[in-house]
């Protein structure tokens, strides 16, 4: 397997922290006793919130590709028939995974 690629499957896997937000309901009572203040504030840590995600979503797009890089460049370095590029852009990461496996 690709150096990298075990590590990056399993932080996919784990979901990244991203269960971390707290449950709708409470926030549905706690804004009803909150002042215009605590207001902005919980919408303000809120926007942080989404922007961390946001950046996390990129960040495992980049190791994503990169995964998907490695695989597809091992995978080609063996056949005559599609090149790395080209199976990056057929294959999924577990596709390519399953198929360097099948090696």
């Amino acid at each position: 397997m690709p150096p990298n690629a075990m590590g990056v499957i399993t932080r996919w896997r784990r979901g990244h922290g991203m269960d971390e937000d707290e449950d709708e309901e409470d926030d549905e009572s706690m804004t009803e006793t909150m002042s215009e203040s605590e207001l902005k504030e919980k919408l303000t840590d809120k926007r942080n919130r989404i922007e961390q995600l946001e950046a996390r979503v990129e960040e495992l797009e980049s190791e994503r590709e990169q995964v998907a890089s490695e695989y597809a460049e091992a995978l080609a370095a063996d056949t005559d028939v599609l090149d790395a590029d080209l199976m990056q852009e057929k294959f999924e990461v577990a596709e390519l995974a399953e198929m360097y496996q099948d090696q």
